[in-house]
């Protein structure tokens, strides 16, 4: 692929796939995976009136559905602080229910049955690099499917991501994975910022930094399932940066190799970065800040809806100060629907 554009995307872009395919009856399709959507199925099996709970259910009655909210969620009234035991129940909580969310798939026939996919798979096409703050596989599953995902031995229109086979010890427990490799000569394409349900970390090679490995399989049922076989081993650990403030989401990144380079890899990119589906919260200015330490990136172009406008703006005016910045609408400008998606957001730029 020849091409300067790099595409950064968060949850909204699950969103946008919403709302061009409001129709769809596929659960997993229809899910936008965010925090939303998932907090209030969390702690719902949980027996009993446990403390924890309490404090969720109070959060929940009281505030919006943000996960990160929570965890710096200040308890100090009549429920006491969250303890470190607490945050990583809670944790656990939310990986357990992201992946019912992911069990249900029928999405081979769902891709099969709408040609409108076609105007997506044109847009990603004139991208050369793709980072994603989601844990979710929606996007993963979408571009396998459309064959804009693959390895060198197919004919997917190629974004690779640097896990690669050839070795015995890739097998776990009976299950394929691949291993991240840091030195190779494509460099990733699609890069997980924040980690995702098929990536995870093994502490248990002797190594001083964990190995991350990806679970082969792209059928979600399976790659659930077997994730929680893996992750069951306590040599194994999900690869998820959960935290409440950007100090601990860097704390997470910097003892994992694969997280590190993918933070560090946003300092060299070079050309057009479109960011899509992003709220530019504080809590992830880690990533703006390398964004904004790369002298290399040309126009930076930032997608708003109606309803966030204003916070949004103000969130790029303090995290991208020394960065030209040009908006563009979301609302109007859909990534799954448009046709030449990219030229019409460059073209409509607005100061």
């Amino acid at each position: 692929m020849e091409s300067n554009k790099t595409l950064l995307v968060g949850c909204g872009i699950n969103c946008a796939f919403n709302q061009a395919f409001n129709q769809n009856k596929n659960s997993f399709l229809r899910s936008n995976f965010s925090y939303k959507e998932i907090l209030p199925k969390m702690f719902n099996e949980t027996s009993g009136a446990c403390e924890l709970k309490l404090k969720f259910k109070i959060y929940l009655n009281n505030h919006k559905d943000d996960l990160e909210e929570f965890l710096r969620y200040d308890f100090s009234g009549a429920d006491g602080f969250l303890c470190e035991e607490e945050r990583e129940e809670i944790k656990k909580e939310f990986i357990k229910i992201l992946g019912q969310n992911h069990h249900d798939l029928t999405l081979r026939r769902a891709i099969q049955e709408d040609e409108n996919f076609l105007n997506f798979q044109e847009n990603i096409k004139t991208l050369n690099c793709i980072y994603t703050t989601n844990f979710d596989l929606k996007l993963y599953y979408l571009m396998a499917e459309l064959k804009l995902f693959g390895n060198k031995n197919n004919n997917y229109q190629l974004f690779c991501d640097s896990f690669y086979g050839g070795s015995k010890n890739c097998i776990v427990n009976d299950i394929p994975t691949l291993s991240f490799q840091e030195q190779r000569s494509k460099p990733s394409s699609l890069i997980y910022l924040h980690g995702s349900m098929h990536l995870f970390s093994d502490s248990g090679n002797g190594d001083d930094v964990p190995r991350t490995l990806k679970i082969v399989n792209v059928d979600s049922d399976n790659l659930i399932k077997n994730r929680e076989i893996i992750c069951g081993d306590e040599r194994f650990h999900d690869l998820f940066v959960l935290g409440g403030t950007t100090k601990e989401k860097r704390e997470i990144i910097d003892k994992n190799a694969y997280l590190k380079q993918a933070l560090e890899s946003l300092k060299n990119i070079e050309g057009d970065l479109i960011i899509y589906g992003c709220s530019i919260d504080d809590n992830d200015a880690h990533i703006w800040e390398a964004v904004c330490s790369n002298n290399s990136v040309g126009n930076i172009y930032i997608g708003r809806s109606n309803k966030d406008r204003d916070e949004v703006t103000d969130r790029v005016t303090k995290h991208f100060k020394n960065k030209h910045v040009s908006f563009y609408s979301q609302d109007d400008n859909n990534i799954w629907k448009e046709v030449n998606w990219v030229n019409k957001i460059t073209e409509s730029q607005s100061a």
